[in-house]
């Protein structure tokens, strides 16, 4: 079975800048590629420790944000997955909110599980 590819932090010619909703789209956007690229980085690209702290910081980032921006951010991921094409960084953005502690009940925004059956 073939590796999945590390997804890039190169510009997606589709994500045009005028495209955006607001900044806190925009910025959501650009930090939703840094964290599925230090995700997806092995030891040689990323220092694992690097990797844990990056990914740490952004969990206790969501962790102090008020229900109301919680309720945004939750919104905007799952407008962000729906109209996403890249299946890889869909499951991403569906994922988000359970990963990084936004679902409370650890429900799904799209009703999938990017992750695949458990064992």
């Amino acid at each position: 079975m073939p590796q999945p590819t590390t997804p890039t932090l190169s510009p997606d010619p589709a994500r045009e800048p005028a495209a955006y909703s607001s900044l806190t789209h925009a910025l959501a956007d650009a930090l939703i590629d840094i964290l599925r690229y230090v995700d997806a980085c092995d030891d040689g690209q990323v220092a694992l420790d690097d990797a844990v702290r990056i990914l740490e910081g952004m969990a206790h980032v969501v962790d102090l944000l008020s229900e109301e921006q919680r309720q945004e951010l939750r919104e905007l991921l799952r407008a962000m997955a729906e109209g996403e094409s890249d299946p890889g960084r869909r499951d991403f953005l569906a994922g988000f909110p359970e990963g990084f502690g936004l679902d409370e009940d650890g429900t799904d925004p799209l009703g999938t599980d990017p992750f695949g059956p458990g064992d």
